[in-house]
């Protein structure tokens, strides 16, 4: 069970999080490319990092997108969306939150980036 929101906001605030590296874009880009090949509406870097950095929004155009990539992205490629573009870990568990259905290796991954009180 994915941690609460509140203890990603924690971490956050304990450890803040890592600035966009200047090809952020590029990184985002090709996991989007990967993770959503062939669906209308794909998303380029730019679009990708936007709609992660907002609070997940099922009218969005991007929440199918979205809703994909979560469905198959690795663990790797998820920790390159926080260390080189920086999305931060809460905004991915915000965005894996609002899915029906959440991986167990995802949400372990994640929840290892929470303060408990």
């Amino acid at each position: 069970m994915l941690r609460s929101a509140e203890a990603f906001r924690r971490f956050t605030e304990a450890c803040g999080s890592n600035p966009p590296q200047s090809n952020a874009r590029h990184v985002a880009a090709v996991i989007a490319r990967k993770h959503c090949a062939g669906r209308q509406g794909d998303l380029d870097g730019q679009a990708l990092l936007d709609a992660l950095r907002r609070d997940p929004d099922p009218t969005c155009a991007a929440s199918g997108a979205i809703g994909w990539m979560l469905g198959s992205i690795t663990i790797p490629e998820c920790t390159k969306l926080a260390v080189r573009c920086g999305v931060r870990f809460e905004d991915l568990a915000a965005h894996l939150r609002a899915r029906t259905q959440q991986r167990d290796d995802l949400v372990r991954y994640l929840n290892q980036f929470t303060v408990d009180t």
